[in-house]
């Protein structure tokens, strides 16, 4: 997907196969809404797996974190480190 000046805003079509987005050079795009191929593309271009905090941001509890790119790292589950006392 490529964009003409910085996003605007961004809706999704009401039967949920398009996105719209408006740019701020005035430019409107219509997109074919494609699951699949837009995290392929994700993936393929970014370093990681989201943070824990960043999906609490974007994803929240709509479902559990977990790696969406499969070949990317995911940050480690915090675990409590136990303290030795003398």
């Amino acid at each position: 997907m490529t964009r003409d000046g910085a996003v605007n805003s961004v809706e999704f079509s009401s039967d949920g196969k398009y996105i719209v987005y408006g740019s701020n050079n005035g430019t409107v795009r219509i997109w074919s809404w494609q699951p699949e191929e837009i995290i392929a593309n994700a993936c393929a271009t970014m370093p990681r797996n989201l943070t824990h905090a960043e999906w609490a941001q974007f994803i929240g509890d709509a479902m559990p974190y977990q790696a969406v790119c499969e070949n990317l790292p995911i940050e480690p589950v915090a675990t409590a480190t136990p303290i030795a006392t003398p």
